[in-house]
């Protein structure tokens, strides 16, 4: 063989050695980035939030006046569970028109889950609701790391729940304006809800 083959021979032997380079660095991207998914799948929720007809998770929370919450505080009770958190734009422009609502209205429930907030990190109606003029059938309750959200597969705020007499979860969806939380409650053919014998101040 005269040298212009050998050298066309090494090229060719250099060009399949960059290819197989290139297709394992490929492969093994690809391995990683399913690695990656896998793990991403498993440490979060399967579902965003609880499915239709599942049962109320137990949970504990605690109310501005430091009493004690948990879901049998409200085992029995048609209501309204909300998700919403200080700091959350969202949350900060419904929930003062959720209050105003809950006062017109008897036939509402409603349990507010949040976060404590001092300061100026502590919105207007999470004073409204520590405050004296607390509404009788609204309760805010304090979940400490999220344990509450978790339980419920909540991963976004505002976050909404209607809650049957059986404890089953009736209809479930982020809410960010007055009309979602309406189309809800008509979906979970709860606008005719019992109130709850607790208030946020006792």
């Amino acid at each position: 063989m005269n040298v212009v083959a050998w050298i066309a021979i090494g090229f060719l032997l250099v060009a399949v050695a960059y290819l197989y380079l290139v297709v394992a660095g490929l492969l093994t991207t690809i391995r990683d980035l399913r690695s990656e998914s896998d793990s991403l799948t498993a440490a979060r929720p399967v579902a965003l939030g609880l499915h239709e007809g599942a049962p109320v998770p137990a949970f504990q929370g605690r109310t501005p006046a430091g009493a004690a919450f948990s879901d049998r505080d409200v085992a029995g009770h048609r209501f309204l569970l909300l998700f919403a958190h200080p700091g959350c734009a969202p949350c900060d422009e419904l929930v003062p028109e959720l209050l105003d609502w809950a006062m017109d209205t008897t036939t509402l429930s409603l349990l507010i889950v949040t976060r404590r907030a001092e300061g100026e990190a502590r919105p207007e109606w999470l004073g409204r609701l520590s405050s004296a003029r607390a509404m009788a059938g609204t309760t805010v309750v304090f979940e400490e790391q999220d344990r509450i959200s978790r339980q419920f597969g909540v991963m976004l705020r505002p976050y909404a729940f209607v809650i049957g007499e059986s404890s089953q979860v009736m209809a479930h969806g982020p809410v960010a304006t007055m009309l979602e939380v309406m189309a809800l409650l008509d979906r979970g053919e709860s606008v005719e809800v019992r109130t709850i014998d607790h208030s946020v101040i006792e």
